[in-house]
């Protein structure tokens, strides 16, 4: 399964592969079952983040992006 949600906010924020963090922020938008996730923007803060929903999808996008192991 992929989810993919485009948005517009943060500038320029780097390519980077993430899980979810504890903070309240993180954890209300973290949809169920998602293990991680793929983000980044452009200079006008157009940008998209795909929900990344297994161990092995996160494993290989840390792989191609690199990012959190742990």
């Amino acid at each position: 399964m992929t989810d993919i949600r485009m948005w517009n906010g943060e500038q320029d924020r780097s390519l980077k592969v993430e899980r979810f963090c504890s903070c309240g922020t993180c954890q209300a938008a973290k949809p169920d079952g998602a293990v991680g996730y793929l983000t980044g923007s452009d200079t006008m803060g157009r940008g998209f983040t795909v929900y990344l929903w297994d161990e092995p999808r996160y494993m290989l996008a840390v792989a191609a992006f690199g990012g959190d192991v742990s």
